[in-house]
């Protein structure tokens, strides 16, 4: 999710235009964030993910259970999607 928010910064900056490449990105990042959050029900980790990586034992029950590979590889997959879709 940060990733994809670079990404849409990035994209629509604009030297030329500052106040309006600012506002354009801001409403593509806003429309990213709805758009995720209608699939997953937020963009924090800990929330879609089931774990709180803060903390030591967060991070072990979420390697245990192979939550990495089997949630985040999805989420990842997904963001990468919507992201195709908004530039």
């Amino acid at each position: 999710v940060s990733g994809a928010i670079m990404a849409i910064g990035c994209q629509f900056h604009d030297e030329a235009d500052v106040p309006g490449s600012k506002a354009k990105a801001y409403g593509k990042t806003r429309e990213f964030i709805d758009k995720f959050t209608q699939r997953n029900s937020s963009i924090n980790c800990i929330d879609i993910l089931g774990y709180d990586l803060n903390t030591e034992e967060g991070r072990a029950g979420a390697q245990d259970s192979d939550a990495f590979r089997l949630k985040c590889n999805q989420f990842i997959e997904q963001a990468c999607d919507l992201l195709k879709e908004i530039l």
